[in-house]
């Protein structure tokens, strides 16, 4: 379950950029739903799975508590208060009060105050998976405690739709696919040279999207994603397992782009600087009536160009932070 320390992956950061891009696709208002559809299922899932493949079992808990405060919490409420207070000069719609949203912030519920939810979220979850990693020295039974933990969350949220604080109905789906990451990197060996086979990301492509179409056909508003199974855990046990697969396999096998490596490098900046310029380009298109009239497939022509230039243009504020400001990513100057 062990990644050599401080060792970039290319593909890992690949599949990270790829889950960005996806995600800023999905946040776009005008974006056709069905392409939304399309990619839920593994938007978010794969920094899951990233994480468990790069998790270090050995290190003390002190220390790892420390890096993660450090590296998820301290960038987390820098740039979730930084958001807070640019909406207040900044906005495009009627805001809370400022004290009120602070204290969302700081509650943590979906749906308040919780753009930058997933820093949070990630941090309580890993801490949980430390544990259980640390505890459980069994690995049968640290996977099978794993998977009990992704059916409790699916319940749960299932059946009550609670949103607890701090997103703690989601820490067991959060974990089992982290763990589904360090099951991929233990056997590795073993399941790259089947992963890296143009044939096997083929068949995970169609099974993926056979998958989307049928649940369409049958479900045509559902969206899956990692921790909400929606109308059918049929569907969503095969959006996940062909999801995972084949974007495991499509991040090995063909050629990756610069721009998702980069964004991939830095997803927790992507992830938090991309709203308010993605807000601003919804108003204007909205405004000179380019989008939202009727067309789907220019609105679909305009949220894959929205995307694109969103990732190019995060490009200048991540640069930014990284050679000027990198306290703000609890790092020191290189």
């Amino acid at each position: 379950m062990n990644s050599p320390k401080n060792k970039r992956i290319p593909w890992i950061d690949a599949l990270k950029g790829w889950g960005i891009l996806f995600m800023m696709y999905g946040h776009i208002e005008f974006a056709p739903r069905f392409l939304k559809q399309y990619t839920s299922p593994v938007m978010l899932v794969v920094f899951f799975v990233a994480a468990g493949y790069t998790f270090r079992s050995e290190q003390d808990f002190k220390p790892f508590l420390i890096k993660k405060i450090r590296t998820l919490l301290w960038p987390w409420f820098l740039f979730a208060s930084l958001n807070i207070l640019l909406t207040q000069i900044l906005t495009f719609s009627e805001q809370e009060p400022l004290a009120d949203q602070f204290i969302d912030l700081f509650i943590q519920v979906r749906g308040k105050t919780d753009g930058l939810w997933f820093f949070p979220c990630m941090f309580m979850s890993i801490i949980l998976y430390y544990w259980l990693d640390r505890i459980i020295k069994s690995k049968p039974l640290f996977y099978a405690i794993n998977f009990l933990l992704l059916c409790g969350s699916l319940a749960f949220i299932r059946l009550t739709g609670i949103a607890l604080p701090w997103h703690i109905q989601i820490w067991g789906a959060a974990c089992f696919y982290m763990a589904i990451g360090a099951a991929y990197k233990e056997h590795e060996s073993t399941l790259k040279p089947i992963f890296t086979r143009k044939i096997f990301l083929t068949a995970m492509f169609i099974g993926f999207t056979a998958s989307w179409w049928l649940s369409r056909s049958i479900y045509p508003d559902t969206q899956y994603n990692f921790y909400h199974c929606e109308d059918s855990i049929l569907f969503y046990i095969l959006s996940m397992v062909f999801g995972i697969a084949g974007m495991l396999s499509f991040v090995q096998v063909l050629p990756s782009l610069w721009i998702t490596e980069y964004a991939g490098r830095n997803s927790l900046m992507y992830f938090a600087f991309h709203g308010k310029p993605k807000r601003l380009f919804t108003v204007l298109l909205q405004k000179y009536a380019l989008v939202g009239v009727g067309n789907e497939t220019y609105d679909l022509l305009w949220a894959l160009s929205d995307t694109a230039l969103l990732a190019v243009i995060l490009i200048i504020p991540c640069e930014i932070v990284i050679k000027w400001l990198p306290w703000m990513l609890g790092k020191g100057k290189k």
